[in-house]
């Protein structure tokens, strides 16, 4: 069961721009864990950075191979492992169990709209009757009293659209400035 810092081994090994050092001292850190049951290592050692949404301490992590199965909205009220905030009848987050082979959890969705939700669950065919096996799962740990919960931040092989850098939006727009602009941001 490890549990590796990978914005920690980046800023080692690699030369990040200014900028990208900038993005990652305000931003949660990453980690890539072997199994659901390293992310308990949180439990005792919580994450050093805030979440600048929810303000509480957090960490994205990845991990390969988790089983997943939605949760029926209706059993999610009498839920003792949901966060108070999240049965406010204003949120409708989507819940799912998730396992693998050394620990099962339940983490609630966070990657997006009702839209991107529909998307993933055709995709990979989640429902409330079996576990689905996508090849891999991004989640965040929010850290809490109660020993902190996970959302889905994302599956398969990008956890976000891949967003264009500034310098190539700004020469989109104006072309004849392109070769003016730094190119490290």
């Amino acid at each position: 069961m490890t549990l590796l810092n990978l914005t920690e081994a980046y800023l080692k090994q690699a030369q990040p721009s200014l900028c990208d050092r900038v993005r990652m001292y305000f931003s949660p850190e990453v980690y890539y864990a072997s199994s659901l049951s390293a992310i308990e290592e949180f439990k005792q050692s919580p994450p050093k950075k805030k979440d600048p949404y929810f303000e509480s301490l957090s960490a994205y992590v990845i991990l390969d191979s988790l089983e997943l199965k939605l949760i029926d909205s209706r059993l999610l009220t009498k839920a003792r492992y949901a966060p108070l905030i999240f049965l406010n009848p204003f949120f409708s987050f989507p819940a799912f169990h998730i396992r693998d082979i050394s620990a099962a959890r339940v983490a609630l969705w966070g990657a997006g709209n009702r839209a991107r939700f529909n998307e993933a669950s055709s995709a990979l065919a989640l429902n409330t009757q079996g576990f689905s096996c996508p090849c891999k799962v991004y989640l965040q740990y929010m850290h809490s009293d109660q020993g902190g919960f996970l959302l889905i931040k994302g599956f398969g092989n990008s956890i976000t659209k891949p967003k264009k850098r500034l310098f190539e939006r700004l020469a989109e727009i104006f072309p004849d400035i392109g070769e003016a602009l730094p190119h490290e941001c």
